[in-house]
């Protein structure tokens, strides 16, 4: 019994000094690393207490609500403790908001001191891993959102802000004892008509920037929201606009309403520059809504300064390049709709400070546009110049006004050496591819209009110096120059007029005092069913054809010469055709040469009496020499 014993005993004490054996390979070495794991290459394998957490493991987020740094779990930790500059947070995940944390105090610095240590109950702490990192920048917050606009109360949210600027039709409203307004809704009902709202959430300065600008209208009723109009300007062809807060995008609109699209990502610090190609007017400019809850800026009339001035009589619009010509037909536009509701709207006012050449303006042959919108108001020339004007026109009509209504006035403009040319695309089209230097409909007042060394050529339209149909007053203008019709290449094309002031003169229609210096007017050979014909007929010195209640007189011309023309229509130095009802009367004017296919005063060709005169080809009407 005794020996079994002892063998027994000898057995425990070998099994004792075996496990504390296992118990002393595991231990940690004296630097602290723990024994050697599996395949390190040192050690006969083993599990240690816990791995370290690796520097290179620590990373820090910018978002948009907070600083935030993160790092790679240690394997069996189950948690960990950070200490920041001295604060010390403990936390079971991987990742640790700086500024959402309240036990965590900013340093004025910005320079954040980590140190990170793994935990798990029944181990022994990691050692610890620590770095260094100075913020950079602040964040920006997140723009406020719209959540409801309901009996004149205004809710918006937004994540990470509690104080926000909100400005209502630009005076800051605030909470009580703060700088800021704090609250995320607004009464509105206590305020009057149409109001403009901007709003922000406002940052802290230090860590935080204020958040983009949420801008919008509020209509009268108090019952909608809308996107809020940006500010517009114009300097040397460039229209610039400053961004909307909440915009996705903007519609650009000209005056013709075609629309181009300008996406809110291609700001420049928080402008938009749009070119304008000294062609382009562009009605308005209107954003579309990134919140669905702010409907879209509707097209409304936009005031745009494209021109110096207030277009008043004391202080008119400014014309000083050939874009600002072009202008005009934005504000006489604007005018247009203005006198639907408020017929008693003055009329613009427009001056020509200097003389505008063209040339520098060339672009695919044409360099001046038609002016499309009616004309009300007066443009004073001011006895400025346009040279080098440059035309090849065809789509419809050119004439640089279409229409001068009835009140309105432009005067005192020479052109010099004009050149223009129209024709019709497809000669099988019933396109009027006329030339007038100023109207083609005229029910205002001309003056003083100068045209010097002018060439015109039209193929499928009429050739007027002035204006192409006159029921208003044309007086005191000069034509000089070459007028020619071309063929459009179609058999048994039409034959067209030519005047050298007025094509036709129509009931109410006054031309007096103009002159005619040098002419000439040529047409072409056209070809028909039974032969070649000229492609001119109906020709005037002054008017083409004056109508029952037109009036002309006191012109003068000094030599008009006729070629090409048919024979069988009539021609006259001062009227090729007065109408019955009409009156032309010589009075003061100065009849010089009229020559008509070679020969001047009466003539006869083939078996018909050609209607020719120096002064009335034909008259109906009344004449008084």
């Amino acid at each position: 019994m005794k020996k079994r014993l002892c063998k027994f005993l000898i057995f425990a004490v070998c099994m004792a000094l075996a496990v504390c054996g296992l118990v002393a390979c595991g231990k940690k070495q004296p630097d602290g690393t723990g024994s050697v794991g599996p395949g390190s290459g040192g050690g006969d394998g083993g599990t240690p207490d816990i791995y370290p957490v690796m520097e290179r493991s620590i990373s820090v987020v910018e978002n948009a609500s907070a600083f935030r740094i993160a790092w790679d779990g240690a394997i069996g930790a189950e948690g960990y403790t950070v200490i920041v500059n001295g604060d010390t947070v403990s936390l079971t995940g991987t990742r640790l908001s700086l500024r959402d944390n309240p036990d965590i105090h900013l340093p004025s610095d910005k320079v954040f001191n980590f140190t990170i240590i793994a935990t798990a109950p029944g181990k022994k702490d990691s050692e610890p891993t620590t770095k260094a990192y100075t913020a950079e920048g602040n964040i920006k917050l997140n723009s406020p959102k719209i959540k409801s606009f309901d009996n004149g109360t205004l809710e918006w949210e937004c994540t990470g802000a509690s104080n926000f600027v909100l400005k209502i039709n630009g005076s800051a409203v605030k909470t009580a004892g703060s700088n800021y307004y704090s609250a995320t809704s607004v009464d509105l009902s206590g305020y009057v008509g149409a109001l403009n709202v901007e709003l922000y959430a406002a940052g802290d300065g230090m860590y935080t920037l204020d958040s983009d600008k949420v801008s919008f209208g509020v209509n009268t009723a108090h019952t909608k929201l809308t996107m809020a109009q940006p500010s517009l300007t114009v300097s040397n062809g460039v229209l610039s606009w400053n961004a909307v807060g909440g915009a996705k995008g903007y519609r650009v609109v000209d005056i013709n309403r075609a629309v181009k699209y300008v996406y809110a990502d291609e700001a420049d610090e928080g402008m938009f520059k749009y070119d304008l190609n000294d062609r382009v007017l562009v009605y308005g400019v209107y954003p579309d809504s990134s919140d669905p809850s702010i409907e879209d800026t509707p097209v409304e009339m936009m005031n745009i300064n494209y021109l110096e001035g207030a277009g008043t009589t004391t202080s008119p619009y400014l014309i000083k390049t050939a874009f600002d010509l072009r202008a005009i037909d934005y504000y006489e536009t604007l005018y247009a709709e203005k006198i639907k509701t408020a017929p008693a709207t003055p009329r613009n006012n427009y001056r020509i400070e200097n003389d505008i050449n063209y040339l520098s303006a060339v672009d695919d042959g044409t360099n001046i546009i038609k002016l499309a919108t009616a004309f009300y108001g007066t443009l004073d020339g001011n006895n400025k110049k346009l040279s080098g004007i440059k035309v090849d026109h065809q789509a419809g009509r050119w004439s640089l006004f279409d229409e001068i209504v009835v009140g309105a006035t432009v005067k005192n403009i020479t052109f010099v050496s004009p050149v223009i040319k129209n024709s019709v695309i497809d000669p099988k089209l019933p396109i009027n591819a006329s030339i007038a230097t100023v109207a083609y409909n005229n029910g205002g007042t001309i003056d003083g209009i100068k045209i010097t060394g002018a060439n015109y050529q039209a193929a499928g339209g009429e050739i007027s110096g002035i204006c192409s149909h006159n029921y208003g007053v044309v007086r005191n203008c000069q034509v000089s120059g070459a007028f020619k019709q071309n063929t459009v290449g179609l058999t048994g094309e039409a034959a067209y007029e030519m005047a050298g002031i007025v094509l036709e003169n129509k009931s109410g229609g006054q031309v007096t005092g103009n002159s005619v210096g040098t002419l000439t007017m040529t047409g072409s050979t056209a070809k028909g069913d039974s032969g070649t014909y000229s492609n001119i007929r109906t020709v005037g010195g002054i008017v083409s054809v004056n109508r029952r209640g037109g009036t002309v007189s006191n012109n003068s011309y000094t030599t008009i010469t006729v070629t090409n023309a048919l024979t069988d229509f009539e021609a006259g130095g001062l009227v090729a055709y007065n109408a019955q009802g009409g009156t032309v009367t010589k009075g003061t004017g100065t009849i010089g040469n009229f020559t008509f296919n070679g020969t001047p005063g009466a003539a006869t060709a083939g078996n018909k009496v050609v209607s020719q005169s120096k002064t009335v080809g034909k008259n109906d009407g009344t004449f008084t020499n």
